[in-house]
């Protein structure tokens, strides 16, 4: 079905994003706790807000991502027929020098560790010619495989199946003065104006960037180069990925989208994403973090109070009263002194608090 435009049509787009991205608000919300948890106190001053002694949401991830995800994919190509073996070979080696290229084994890495703490998103396509304005792994004209953050991402919440959805797509930042050198979007391109710097969502909620930064750049000085910051939308009906603006709150605006692209490639769109626990009548996973996390902080905080037993654990010297004398001595000698004492029983060694055993 070809994509015509109508203002009715991108009202709907943006209201049904809008009710989307609410849906997924706690999502997002407890993401961002769960990866507090995950880096603790001593990461940075936007981590955890207690101590971490023991994490075991980090070693439980570390260990499932080194499992799921330990080095680069290989393809292998061969060939049905013995005449096109060479044709097979230089295939595979093309793909496999590709995959290098591109650094794959990282982007899956970071596939399966989103996945960890939500759900893991990857977005496909051709790099466009000109510029590299994705970053500068992304040759211009080359196939690229990019991570989408989870606070960048939306889909159809009112769908059953993924296969239903009517839409899923996700924000990102470009370079202003490589959008105008390009002419990237025609006529509208003059229309393009510098985003505003934020680290909250529409709604006001703190996104995962936060645990990294202190939040206190003013506008624009954050940046060495100006961005705009946009949506990319795919619509499977229409089978069209339509470019639009995002907001000053950043979410979808309104006005006319800046270019629509018909999508050529697999019909599951550009989105692949990636989930470890299915919940019945939900699309969106159920995370090993979340199963892990409950027992992640009950044993932290059984930690922290073993740690605060053993910090008012104290030994005294008791002396009877007279003998201050023989309490001093006793207290200013070192390991191994031999010191006098006119009563050594007036004198005794007493110990309060410490650790609670069955606790530990």
């Amino acid at each position: 079905m070809a994509y015509t435009y109508d203002e009715n049509k991108i009202n709907r787009l943006q209201g049904a994003v809008e009710y989307s991205r609410r849906q997924l608000l706690p999502y997002r919300e407890k993401r961002l706790h769960a990866v507090r948890q995950f880096v603790g106190a001593n990461y940075t001053d936007t981590g955890s807000t207690e101590r971490v002694p023991i994490n075991l949401l980090e070693m439980a991830i570390s260990i499932y991502r080194r499992q799921i995800a330990a080095r680069r994919p290989a393809v292998l190509v061969r060939a049905k027929s013995k005449e096109h073996e060479p044709v097979a070979d230089q295939f595979e080696f093309a793909l496999n020098s590709l995959l290098k290229d591109i650094d794959f084994e990282s982007t899956i890495q970071t596939w399966v560790l989103d996945a960890m703490f939500g759900l893991g998103i990857l977005k496909t396509g051709l790099s466009p010619t000109g510029i590299e304005l994705s970053g500068f792994e992304h040759d211009p004209g080359q196939p690229f495989v990019d991570n989408v953050d989870f606070d960048d991402f939306v889909f159809d919440m009112s769908a059953k199946r993924w296969d239903q959805i009517q839409f899923c797509g996700n924000r990102y930042c470009l370079p202003l003065n490589a959008i105008q050198k390009m002419k990237m979007f025609g006529s509208k391109t003059s229309e393009i104006m510098e985003s505003a710097y934020s680290q909250t969502g529409e709604y006001g909620e703190e996104r995962v960037q936060r645990i990294g930064t202190d939040g206190g750049a003013s506008y624009g000085e954050q940046y060495y180069s100006p961005v705009v910051e946009l949506w990319d939308i795919w619509l499977p009906i229409e089978n069209v990925i339509v470019t639009m603006r995002a907001d000053d709150r950043g979410g979808v605006d309104t006005k006319e989208p800046l270019r629509v692209v018909e999508w050529e490639g697999p019909e599951e769109g550009p989105y692949y994403t990636l989930g470890f626990g299915s919940v019945p009548g939900n699309l969106m996973p159920l995370p090993p973090a979340a199963l892990l996390l409950d027992l992640h902080e009950m044993t932290n905080k059984v930690f922290r109070k073993v740690g605060r037993q053993a910090e008012r654990q104290k030994t005294i010297t008791l002396v009877q009263s007279g003998q201050e004398d023989d309490g001093r001595r006793i207290v200013e000698a070192s390991d191994g002194d031999v010191i006098r004492t006119d009563r050594p029983e007036g004198t005794r060694e007493a110990k309060h608090g410490g650790v609670d055993q069955a606790s530990l």
